[in-house]
Parts: C-alpha cells; structure tokens; sequence
C-alpha cells in the first residue's frame, strides 16, 4: 500500500483541483483500494459520554456533550396513576 501512496494522493488533489471526468475517475478508483485495504467508513461517529462528577463539570459540557450524557441516563418509568 505505501507503495501507491503518493499516487492515491495525486489522484484524490487532480480531482479537487481539476474535477475533471478523467480525474474524478481515477480518484473514485483510489478510493475503491483504499476501501478495500482499510474496509468501509463507520457510517457515523460514536459519541463517547464522560460521565460528570461534579457541578463544575456539568457547567463545563458542551451542549451536544450533555445531550449524549442525558440520552444515556435509564429512563424512569411512571407506575399507575
């Protein structure tokens, strides 16, 4: 694979900076080695929830941090009215 290196990367810099037919090909083509070799991208990102032990650390969570920490928390289940 080192061996193609500094050809995938001409193929995929011809396609951003040409967007020629031929070079859209080529850099397709890289892509499918590429594929092959190091397998298919995770179709999304895993969210790694940090667990907050103090209240400091809940002021300092992202927004996106705190909705991953809130969505992993059980859900309580209301019992009979």
């Amino acid at each position: 694979m080192a061996e193609l290196r500094a050809e995938i990367v001409a193929a995929y810099r011809e396609a951003i900076e040409t967007g020629s037919p031929d070079a859209l090909r080529r850099a397709d083509a890289a892509e499918r080695i590429l594929s092959r070799v190091y397998g298919k991208p995770r179709e999304h990102v895993e969210q790694i929830v940090r667990r907050p032990e103090s209240e400091d650390d809940i002021e300092r969570m992202s927004e996106a941090e705190l909705d991953a920490y809130l969505a992993s928390m059980p859900r309580l289940k209301v019992v009979g009215d």
